[in-house]
């Protein structure tokens, strides 16, 4: 999914530190105007899903994750997504 976001011209940062919870991660990162949030996780990974939430207008929504989505849809994020945030 990052390698599709990056040839669409979108900035990608992935934020593994294990110190950190979810929240404190999602606190900081709104904090610093990050637009659009990608959360992958152990359950996500499971159920073979993304969530996306925007900081705008503080919805999300599920996608499918890398390999149930087309190729052309930067697997599941839509011009919609990005456009506004952009």
């Amino acid at each position: 999914m990052r390698k599709a976001l990056e040839a669409s011209d979108v900035r990608v940062v992935t934020d593994t530190r294990a110190n950190y919870t979810p929240g404190w991660k999602y606190n900081h990162w709104e904090l610093k105007g990050l637009p659009l949030r990608c959360e992958l996780g152990p359950k996500d990974m499971e159920n073979s899903c993304v969530v996306l939430a925007r900081r705008d207008t503080g919805g999300y929504r599920v996608i499918g994750a890398p390999g149930s989505m087309p190729r052309g849809e930067a697997h599941g994020v839509r011009s919609e997504d990005l456009g506004p945030v952009r």
